[in-house]
């Protein structure tokens, strides 16, 4: 097995000199598996190693398998955390099952423990890769779920993915090597378990004893069409995401290219840019079918709108009870308001440039003197912008300069209880211009 782990590791380039590699070490046997195979390599390849185990809570054993793990890092001479959180209060607090609490609490702990550079190791192997694809195929997943993990990405590899379970527990026999067993792997409640200790047996009994190796080809010839389809929507992606970038829209464009390459450039952007964890058939068929609506049309998933536009689809976070509708200006410091920052710095005459612009602009210092806050718009707001005889309705204001309802309510108005002073990030008020009389310059800039 260790020359097998060995060739991989190379072959994939997972550990190279000088790395930080922690092990997620559970006690089972694939992860003391991992552990003597990076042990016996870290003699040929010098990297760091360390080790860090998650105690769940979930069963009486769980204190014995820490300790398992701790008194086989310290003989072995390697760092060892350990940190204890019950997976059912967690499964309660955030409405997930028991399996979704478990992988998110040790994402938890690996992110603690990691540095920037950190390679976290874990003990996945072939057959959990069988157990996922199929896992996967149940939910009704699109052609990336088919291949299942990565051997490498996002600073986690996965040196035994090539390595059967039976292969790792002859290793582990032959070298008379300890390793915990967790009865819970038997609890066909957990949908893996019933995964590997039902339907698979059944499959290889009923339809094909070759199943495992059955479903390891199709993993194989999808992951290379997949890797096809990434390279050639390369190029669309990143011309939507300049478009995207500069106005918040994922423009309809997108429509444009062929269905495949629409569906991986918008699962792509849900990931990358709007960084969503679910994403499922439901949200990415709304998405599209939210195009073919009437603008302003949206759509609400995971925290966030989807709005239909003129030309695209704006997404905006939706707000919590905790986000302010009005807070104090403070000059010098960075306000933030509903995610928009707002700068601000006093000037001297002389440093004072004299030109307005639309996300940058100026006031006599004087209104410094008013109880200054930013909020948003309410109903009834008049506004009279720079250079306007009179006032108008701020409603009436947001049409004229074309600004679409969705963004209405997130822009901040700098104020105070009886005047708008500004629009910010699109026009200043008549109160308080520079003047020849101006000694200070209070700048206000929307970044």
């Amino acid at each position: 097995m260790y020359e097998k782990l060995i060739g991989n590791i190379i072959k994939y380039q997972l550990i190279d000199p000088g790395d930080d590699i922690l092990i997620g070490l559970s006690g089972g046997a694939d992860s003391v598996a991992l552990f003597y195979g990076l042990l016996k390599y870290q003699k040929e390849c010098s990297f760091s190693l360390r080790c860090v185990h998650l105690n769940h809570d979930l069963r009486i054993e769980a204190k014995e398998e820490e300790e398992f793990c701790r008194r086989l890092c310290e003989f072995h001479g390697i760092t060892f955390y350990s940190e204890t959180s019950s997976m059912e209060e967690y499964s309660l607090q955030k409405s997930l099952s028991l399996e979704e609490a478990g992988r998110e609490l040790r994402k938890i702990i690996y992110q603690k423990y990691s540095k920037p550079q950190t390679k976290i190791a874990l003990g996945h192997h072939q057959d959990d890769q069988i157990e996922t694809i199929l896992m996967n195929f149940l939910r009704g997943t699109g052609p990336e779920g088919l291949t299942g993990m990565e051997i490498k990405g996002n600073h986690i590899i996965r040196p035994l993915l090539h390595h059967s379970k039976k292969e790792i527990l002859d290793f582990l026999d032959h070298k008379n090597y300890m390793y915990c067993i967790d009865d819970s792997n038997y609890d066909n409640r957990f949908r893996r378990n019933k995964i590997r200790n039902e339907l698979i047996p059944f499959l290889e009994k009923e339809f094909n004893p070759q199943i495992k190796k059955a479903i390891l080809r199709l993993e194989q010839i999808q992951r290379l069409e997949s890797e096809y389809l990434t390279r050639i929507s390369e190029k669309p992606y990143t011309d939507l995401m300049e478009i995207y970038d500069e106005t918040g829209i994922l423009s309809d464009e997108l429509l444009r290219q062929d269905k495949a390459i629409q569906r991986r450039i918008l699962i792509r952007w849900l990931l990358e840019k709007l960084q969503l964890s679910d994403i499922n058939y439901h949200l990415i068929q709304s998405i599209f079918d939210l195009y073919l609506k009437d603008v302003s049309k949206s759509y609400e998933e995971q925290g966030l709108t989807f709005i239909k536009t003129y030309n695209g689809i704006y997404v905006k976070k939706n707000k919590t009870k905790k986000e302010k509708a009005l807070q104090k200006f403070i000059p010098g410091k960075r306000n933030i308001f509903h995610d928009i920052s707002v700068i601000s710095d006093i000037l001297s005459i002389d440093e004072y440039n004299g030109i307005d612009k639309k996300n940058r602009i100026f006031f006599d210092s004087a209104i410094l003197k008013q109880d200054l806050v930013l909020r948003s718009r309410k109903k009834g707001d008049i506004f009279q912008p720079f250079g306007m005889d009179g006032t108008k309705k701020l409603k009436d204001f947001f049409i004229d300069e074309k600004i679409p309802k969705y963004l209405r309510d997130d822009i901040p108005l700098l104020a105070d209880e009886k005047v708008i002073y500004a629009v910010i990030g699109h026009r200043r008020g008549s109160a308080y211009p520079v003047t020849k009389k101006t000694k200070e310059v209070l700048m206000i800039e929307r970044l």
